[in-house]
C-alpha cells in the first residue's frame, strides 16, 4: 500500500490487532508502548515481554527500529535491579526523558523539558509572525496565522500537563506571555492576541 494513503493507518491498526502482550499495551497508529508496574516482591517481566514482541514481529515479517525504541524507568530506587532490554542483540537506550505523541515526558514526571520545548517552538513561530507583519499583512491575516499555527502549540494536550505545573513553570509561561506582548505588533493585533489568551492553559470542555 502506498505510503501516505488514508487506508494506511487503518490497515496497520488491523494488522497489529493480534498483538496482545501480558503487560499493559498502548497502541496509537504505528506507535506501541509497553508499561508495567512490578510489585515490591516481584521482579520486572519487561525483558520477557520484549522477547515476545520481537518474536511476534518476526512472525509477521516486521522489524522493530532499535534507534527509535527507548526504555524509561520512573522509579530510580529500582534502577539497578532492572535488567537492560535488548532487541536482536542491540541494547535499547535507557533515557530520562523522551517524546511520545508530541509530549516530552520525563522520568521524574515534571514538565520542565516540555515547557522549554513549547516556549522555543512558539518563539520561532512568533518570529515568522513578525515577518508577516513587516510584509504588510492585514490584522485579520495575522490573527489567522496566530490561531492556526501558534495557539495550537500552547493548547496541545494541556489537560495532561497544565494542572501539574509548578509555580515556577507557571511564572515562566506568564513572563513569556508578557514579553511577547511588548513586541512591535500593531495595537489592534496585540488586543486581539490578548483577548484570545496567549497560553490556553485552562481546560474548558
Amino acid at each position: 500500500m502506498p505510503q501516505g494513503t488514508w487506508l494506511g493507518p487503518l490497515s496497520f491498526i488491523a494488522f497489529i490487532n493480534d498483538l496482545i502482550p501480558h503487560c499493559s499495551c498502548h497502541k496509537f497508529v504505528d506507535n506501541i508502548t509497553l508499561t508495567e508496574i512490578p510489585g515490591k516482591s516481584t521482579s520486572s517481566t519487561m525483558k520477557e515481554e520484549t522477547k515476545e514482541l520481537v518474536n511476534w514481529s518476526q512472525d509477521n515479517k516486521m522489524s522493530i527500529n532499535c534507534n527509535k525504541t527507548k526504555e524509561m524507568i520512573l522509579d530510580k530506587a529500582k534502577l539497578d535491579n532492572i535488567p537492560r532490554l535488548q532487541i536482536d542483540k542491540n541494547q535499547i537506550e535507557r533515557v530520562s526523558d523522551f517524546k511520545i505523541l508530541g509530549l516530552q515526558l520525563s522520568d521524574n514526571l515534571h514538565w520542565d523539558c516540555y515547557v522549554e520545548f513549547i516556549c522555543n517552538k512558539i518563539s520561532s513561530k512568533l518570529y515568522f509572525l513578525k515577518l508577516l507583519k513587516r510584509a504588510g499583512l492585514s490584522t485579520d491575516d495575522l490573527k489567522y496565522f496566530y490561531v492556526t499555527v501558534i495557539r495550537p502549540i500552547s493548547k496541545y494536550a494541556c489537560t495532561v500537563w497544565n494542572h501539574n505545573l509548578t509555580s515556577t513553570l507557571s511564572d515562566k509561561l506568564e513572563s513569556y506571555q508578557k514579553e511577547h506582548r511588548k513586541s512591535s505588533m500593531a495595537t489592534k493585533l496585540k488586543e486581539c492576541l490578548t483577548s484570545m489568551h496567549f497560553f490556553w492553559l485552562i481546560w474548558n470542555p
